[in-house]
């Protein structure tokens, strides 16, 4: 489905986040190729993406 949303929309970029504890949530996103930007206090959770430019990827705190 991801590939598919990606090839309509290339210059999307997709975000996830979970909350820190939720481990299965978290190797669910590693396994779909999601790369670990970082925790985000302002929201406490952990900040996932995928074909992120390195632009977005700095906003994310490591």
């Amino acid at each position: 489905m991801h590939e598919h949303l990606h090839k309509m929309a290339p210059k999307w970029e997709f975000i996830s986040f979970t909350e820190c504890e939720n481990i299965a949530s978290i190797g669910l996103l590693e396994k779909l190729g999601y790369k670990n930007l970082g925790y985000v206090p302002s929201i406490d959770s952990q900040a996932f993406g995928k074909w992120t430019t390195s632009v977005t990827e700095k906003k994310f705190a490591r």
